[in-house]
């Protein structure tokens, strides 16, 4: 992904309705857990994905980015399976009551952002091993609007060029600094 989204707000602190009815309140501690548990890799990836939307968007969506329609939506149409990743959140932090999050999108995505295909951003949750909140994906709204309420929207974040690294660029620790009288 050649592009990065820094400073988009994803969730808030507060009590909130979810697409099924059920409503939750949501803490700072939450939003730390969410925090904590995302920079220890738990979940590995959060996915960007199409989100409450309808077919003809979605065909309009797979058209700008040159994919088959059926790719973003799932092979049979109705889950998960064989979804395209449409970008990856790749960091999370607090600021005051709100979750923001940097993402990493194509070219495509944020050409696509830019253009107001998608306003806002939608949370999906769901509960880790110790029945406490975190971060599974990251659904991009068009004309439907988020049960958070509070959020600034995509037109707020930065979208950013990211430099490329070779592939074979590598991270090596420097050594340990040994004194001369230790040699022997």
């Amino acid at each position: 992904f050649s592009k990065s989204v820094i400073g988009l707000e994803i969730f808030s602190v507060g009590t909130h309705t979810d697409s099924q009815g059920m409503t939750n309140k949501f803490t700072p501690e939450d939003v730390d857990y969410m925090v904590e548990t995302f920079g220890q890799g738990h979940p590995e990836f959060v996915p960007i994905k199409l989100g409450h939307t309808s077919d003809e968007f979605n065909q309009q969506v797979a058209t700008a980015m040159g994919l088959p329609a059926p790719i973003l939506n799932g092979e049979d149409g109705r889950g998960l399976d064989g979804v395209a990743t449409l970008g990856q959140v790749t960091s999370l932090r607090r600021d005051q009551n709100k979750l923001v999050a940097t993402l990493k999108v194509p070219d495509s995505m944020a050409k696509l952002f830019d253009e107001g295909f998608f306003r806002d951003v939608s949370c999906e949750l769901s509960r880790d091993s110790e029945d406490r909140w975190i971060l599974d994906g990251l659904a991009m709204l068009g004309a439907e609007r988020p049960a958070v309420g509070n959020l600034a929207g995509l037109a707020a974040a930065a979208t950013l060029t990211v430099a490329r690294t070779p592939a074979a660029a590598f991270k090596q620790s420097l050594p340990k600094k040994v004194k001369m009288s230790e040699i022997g």
